[in-house]
């Protein structure tokens, strides 16, 4: 616990300096997940397959997010219902509001669980995703509202429940790529 906390102020410690730069790091932690999901959705509807192929991936997709974010609330969030770093510590550069608990990260699930799709579908478009995930998910830490251990599990979480996806969409053969 140390030691994530250690991490969090010397990555947090970088906010607060400069104008400029608290709006990158807001940017990154708030609108680039936006631009994300605009770029994903403008992908799938570009994408050269038939819409019935399309709207069954979709709907396995949207199942696979939406036990991830139950089992986040539902069992996480009972066994480790850890406060944001902006309840829990003192003196932390808060750039942007939320609430709710912080562990694990659901931005860093939902990206990452993205990006293990979408590398499953086009893999090197897949690895810019990757690093447009850690770039939100370190965002995360530099706005103040993740410790790096809610990033980690939340990283890994997703890219489990991605794999998930992958796997019961090939089971199912609903999804054929």
């Amino acid at each position: 616990m140390q030691l994530d906390i250690s991490i969090f102020r010397a990555i947090n410690g970088l906010a607060g300096q400069s104008t400029f730069f608290d709006s990158v790091y807001v940017f990154i932690a708030v609108y680039l997940p936006i631009l994300v999901c605009i770029v994903a959705a403008i992908l799938f509807f570009v994408w050269k397959k038939s819409w019935t192929h399309k709207l069954q991936l979709l709907f396995i997709f949207a199942i696979f997010v939406t036990i991830s974010y139950l089992l986040i609330h539902f069992v996480f969030h009972l066994i480790w219902p850890r406060l944001r770093p902006f309840d829990g510590l003192g003196e932390v550069n808060k750039l942007i509001d939320t609430f709710g608990l912080s562990f694990p990260s659901r931005h860093a699930m939902l990206f990452f669980l993205i990006a293990t799709v979408i590398s499953w579908i086009r893999p090197k478009i897949g690895i810019w995703f990757f690093i447009v995930a850690i770039l939100i998910a370190i965002g995360r830490v530099l706005v103040g509202v993740h410790y790096p251990s809610d990033i980690l599990v939340g990283a890994t979480f997703g890219t489990l429940m991605g794999i998930f996806t992958i796997s019961f969409a090939k089971m199912t053969k609903l999804a054929k790529l």
